[in-house]
């Protein structure tokens, strides 16, 4: 047998974390994290509906802007 998982849903996808001790641990980083910078949940809830259409829009959009140019720069000489 492997080791125990968390299976946390997330819109239509499935996020598999390791072990539920992990799994708390980064819940309270992130609630620490939020609070340290003045954030209520509820304020933190309401931004939800706009951040959602933002990533459906930006993964699923049918009227896509033409792709950026990639910021990657090759590390083989030869790729110019």
């Amino acid at each position: 047998m492997g080791a125990p998982f968390v299976v946390l849903r997330l819109g239509d996808g499935l996020v598999l974390l390791p072990e539920q001790q992990r799994f708390e641990n980064l819940c309270k980083r992130v609630s620490a994290a939020l609070t340290g910078a003045g954030l209520s949940p509820e304020a933190v809830l309401t931004t939800l509906p706009e951040a959602r259409k933002r990533v459906f829009d930006r993964h699923y959009s049918t009227s896509r802007p033409a792709k950026r140019a990639s910021r990657r720069i090759s590390r083989d000489p030869q790729v110019k």
